[in-house]
């Protein structure tokens, strides 16, 4: 069993955890780990890296080239509304559900038309 040694890490180089898991582990996997060690903030999401490549959710990290030691940086960005819009109507793309992160509620639209053209 080979086993990854991950340090999940924030731009600025501070370490938010340090853990080992089978190359195995998906992508999702990871994120979901990192999720319920960072706070969340209205209005962002955040997005996991190694390197300059973006974590790929539904892969393996030994499909993604992690298989030993490495560092994996987090960062949050916008929220996207028109992406958690367009999930919410059923057009939604293969990440989708995480569109949906940061989202606490959608005040001021008096009908659906109005997202619509966001």
């Amino acid at each position: 069993l080979c086993m990854v040694e991950l340090h999940i890490c924030g731009l600025s180089g501070e370490e938010l955890m340090h853990t080992k898991l089978p190359a195995a582990t998906l992508g999702q996997e990871v994120r979901q780990m990192v999720a319920e060690k960072l706070p969340s903030k209205p209005g962002t999401r955040f997005l996991l890296y190694h390197g300059v490549s973006k974590l790929m959710l539904n892969k393996t990290l030994q499909e993604q080239g992690i298989d030993q030691e490495v560092t994996l940086t987090y960062t949050f960005c916008s929220t996207d509304l028109y992406a958690a819009w367009s999930f919410i109507q059923g057009k939604a793309r293969e990440e989708d559900p995480l569109v949906l992160e940061g989202v606490t509620c959608i005040k001021g639209a008096r009908t659906s038309e109005y997202l619509c053209n966001l």
